[in-house]
């Protein structure tokens, strides 16, 4: 039996983590722009409530992409002959070597991305707001 993933769950596997990254850091800029601009201190937002929130939610994202490719590879791994032609590229679309390929790299984007969040999470709540470094 061949396992053939949707392109939509195989491109999950890929990049979640690094859109749900870029989604949390470009609001937890906005957040600080909000909060540090001098017509942002009338608001007084919880910046640092509102990024840990944005890392959990991204990290909780980068996790279940983090297991779509690690899933997909498992199912990937010794299926069928992947040497012949899904090696060329000249069998159904998307051979299953390049779904595998995309699996290994899901795991190390999703790896490398988990571990930017966190350092992330963890940096807002030990450093200042609005100060330059």
């Amino acid at each position: 039996m061949r396992y053939r993933p949707s392109n939509l769950f195989v491109w999950f596997g890929v990049g979640g983590g690094a859109l749900a990254w870029a989604v949390q850091f470009v609001a937890g800029l906005m957040f600080s722009f909000a909060q540090c601009n001098p017509g942002g201190t009338r608001w007084h937002v919880p910046v640092r409530d509102w990024q840990v929130g944005l890392a959990a939610g991204g990290f909780v994202i980068g996790l279940a992409s983090t297991a779509v490719a690690a899933m997909i590879f498992r199912r990937t791994y010794r299926v069928g002959d992947i040497f012949g032609e899904e090696r060329r590229g000249d069998g159904a679309a998307p051979p299953l070597g390049r779904i595998h390929f995309l699996s290994q790299v899901g795991l190390i984007v999703n790896l490398l991305v988990l571990f930017i969040m966190a350092m992330d999470a963890f940096g807002t709540g030990l450093h200042g707001l609005c100060m330059q470094t």
